[in-house]
C-alpha cells in the first residue's frame, strides 16, 4: 500500500468509528445521528442555526435537513423563530430540555484516547487534519468546516487573522471557530449530496 492508500484507509477506518460511536450516543436517546449533529450546530453556531447553513456543513439536501428539524420541534427539542431579515428562513434554538439533554450527547469516547498522546503528539495530528480538511475543501469534498481559511477575517499571504490581530501560523488556526464570518459575497452554496 502506498503512504495515499493508507491515509485513504486511516480516515475510512476513523469515518466507520465516528459513525458507530455517533449511534451508539444518538441511539439511547431516541435520535439518529443527524439530529445529534444538529442539536450540537445550534449549541455551537447559534447565529446560523438555519437549515440552509446545516444542510451545507452536513453535506446533504435542504430537505433532509428540514425533515430532522421538524422532528426535533415534534419532540420539543428546538424551536423556530421567523427570521426577521429573510421571512423564509426559520432561527432555530435549543429548547432547555435541549440543553439538558446535550450533557449526554459528547462524544467522550473519542476524546479519551487522544488526551493520552502528548500536547507534541496532539498539535501534530490536529495540524495533519487541519491540512486534509484544507484540501478537502479545495477539491470540493467538503464546502464548509467553519475553518480560517474560509473565514472574512483571515489574510492568506502571509496567513493572518484581521480579528485577532496577528499573524496564524498552522497550529495556531481553528477548525471550528465561533468568531468564522463568511468571506463577503460567499452565500452559503446548496449542498450537493
Amino acid at each position: 500500500m502506498t503512504h495515499i492508500e493508507q491515509i485513504a484507509a486511516a480516515v475510512e477506518r476513523l469515518a466507520h468509528l465516528f459513525k458507530a460511536i455517533e449511534w451508539d450516543v444518538a441511539f439511547p436517546n431516541k435520535l439518529t445521528p443527524l439530529q445529534r449533529q444538529i442539536l450540537w450546530f445550534v449549541h455551537t453556531f447559534p447565529h446560523r442555526a438555519r437549515a440552509t447553513y446545516m444542510a451545507q456543513y452536513f453535506g446533504v439536501r435542504k430537505p433532509t435537513i428540514s425533515i430532522a428539524i421538524s422532528l426535533l420541534v415534534k419532540k420539543g427539542l428546538l424551536t423556530r423563530h421567523e427570521d426577521p431579515h429573510n421571512r423564509r428562513s426559520d432561527i432555530l434554538h435549543l429548547t432547555d430540555k435541549a440543553q439538558t439533554l446535550l450533557e449526554n450527547l459528547h462524544l467522550t469516547a473519542l476524546q479519551e484516547p487522544l488526551q493520552k498522546l502528548t500536547p507534541d503528539e496532539q498539535q501534530k495530528i490536529r495540524s495533519a487534519l487541519y491540512l486534509l480538511l484544507e484540501r478537502y475543501l479545495e477539491t470540493g469534498l467538503v464546502e464548509e468546516v467553519y475553518m480560517c481559511r474560509t473565514c472574512g477575517h483571515y489574510q492568506h499571504e502571509p496567513p493572518y487573522c484581521l480579528l485577532l490581530r496577528k499573524s496564524l501560523p498552522l497550529e495556531e488556526r481553528r477548525t471550528l471557530c465561533p468568531e468564522h464570518t463568511l468571506l463577503q459575497g460567499s452565500p452559503p452554496k446548496k449542498a450537493s449530496r
